[in-house]
């Protein structure tokens, strides 16, 4: 185990140079701890920089390293916790090998990893197999796992070999050559001296991953908060647009969001179904006076429809995510768990009429995004939202009309707006719930 001991300020400011072109094995896409320091002091910086519910700051730092091994000694992964202002922030696990689709593993912004529950001392190795799988290495034949069982170590597979293929090593290649070449020139690889992480600035690192302004979304704008100020930006003349038909169920809409709940497993990570569930769940039940339901603590409901998405196969509640091929019948599951009987029907032909429908037949509806919203870095990331309002504008001067939906989105307790005119296009699905 290895104790930070110092942290230093650098700003890159360096050419990108290629990685080797001869041929290359997977120990050529190996990562030293220092340089998966860097790895997670960008993945914070781009959080700071793009995600405006991020709890992490320029002041948040790295304040603790630890190797963690695969069951032959190799290292897997490297484990980073942080600090704010000397507030514990959370940490990142960045994987030992940059041939992954994605070498950040896991985060929080709040909780501690998930190996601080197994029995270790300094003399011990943590084992890391991907997923769940922590072990504790006393040096003996036997490894003592997460449940605190004893198991063999020859007994043991690693997952993470088989999410590594090399053509995920050219995606990463620019940012790791110039991670490498920073350290090099700094000296930092030689002293194991470690990046405070507020000030590492690197656009083509956002560029690469298809970060799109503040949100992804397909304008640069950001999150919507303001219709006329976002018709302003990107259609000109906001001020010629004028609300002129609306209804809203937000008065019904508690807002829940992926960070209040407290999921053990992958806190704020791929739990935007069970949140949008909840929040359309409680919903359902405001509207209809359901006293069952409503006499429900939210942490209740989320509780259920996680456990029942996880044992149905609907929703991995360990890593986050549900399917979306299963996603109706996990929806209309969960409902029928809280003793709402639904019918729930996907339509990927979004239209202005249609959501008006829904939401006049007092019927907020979960929406899959799959082009990227607020947090969602990739373009090809999704995720899952409830609807319950819409609004439009219309310009006099020129009978223009612009049309927005309103969201609980799971990132802010407050709710946000969609343009309609992103949603038409394919890349979005409504789940009517009747």
């Amino acid at each position: 185990m290895k104790k930070l001991i110092s942290a230093v300020v650098i700003i890159l400011f360096i050419t990108i140079m290629p990685l080797s072109t001869g041929a290359e094995t997977k120990s050529d896409f190996m990562l030293s701890e220092e340089s998966a320091s860097v790895l997670a002091a960008l993945f914070i910086t781009d959080n700071v920089e793009y995600n405006p519910l991020t709890t992490w700051t320029e002041q948040t730092i790295i304040s603790n390293a630890m190797e963690m091994t695969d069951t032959d000694g190799n290292p897997s992964a490297y484990s980073f916790e942080l600090d704010t202002n000397e507030v514990y922030a959370g940490y990142i696990i960045v994987s030992a090998f940059y041939d992954v689709e994605n070498y950040i593993l896991e985060y929080s912004e709040a909780l501690s990893p998930l190996y601080k529950k197994l029995s270790f001392n300094d003399q011990d190795t943590v084992i890391y197999t991907g997923g769940f799988g922590y072990f504790v290495d006393d040096g003996t034949d036997t490894l003592v796992s997460f449940d605190n069982d004893e198991v063999e170590k020859t007994g043991v597979e690693s997952v993470l070999d088989e999410i590594r293929d090399e053509s995920f090593a050219q995606d990463h290649s620019e940012i790791v050559a110039l991670v490498k070449e920073a350290l090099e020139d700094s000296g930092l690889e030689e002293n194991a001296l470690y990046l405070r992480t507020g000030t590492v600035r690197y656009d083509e690192y956002a560029t690469s991953n298809k970060v799109e302004g503040a949100t992804g979304d397909p304008y640069g704008y950001g999150i919507i908060t303001d219709p006329i100020a976002f018709i302003d930006k990107v259609y000109g003349d906001g001020a010629g647009y004028k609300n002129y038909e609306y209804k809203s169920l937000e008065s019904h809409c508690p807002h829940y969001t992926m960070a209040q709940f407290s999921d053990p497993y992958k806190p704020q990570i791929g739990n935007c179904a069970p949140t949008a569930i909840t929040n359309l769940i409680t919903m359902r039940a405001n509207i209809g006076g359901i006293s069952r339901v409503k006499n429900m603590y939210p942490d209740e409901i989320f509780s259920l429809a996680v456990n029942y998405g996880h044992d149905k196969g609907y929703y991995d509640k360990y890593n986050g995510g549900a399917s979306p091929f299963t996603l109706d019948t996990f929806i209309k599951g969960t409902f029928n768990e809280c003793g709402i009987t639904v019918t729930v029907s996907s339509d990927s032909k979004v239209t202005y009429d249609k959501i008006k429908t829904e939401i006049n037949a007092n019927r907020p509806f979960y929406l899959s995004i799959n082009y990227g919203y607020g947090f969602a870095y990739a373009k090809d990331a999704s995720h899952g939202v409830a609807v319950y309002a819409y609004t439009r504008f219309k310009n006099s001067s020129n009978n223009g009309v612009k049309s927005f939906i309103k969201i609980a989105d799971g990132w802010s307790n407050q709710g946000r707006y969609m343009d309609v005119k992103t949603l038409e296009d394919g890349r979005t699905i409504m789940r009517k719930i009747y």
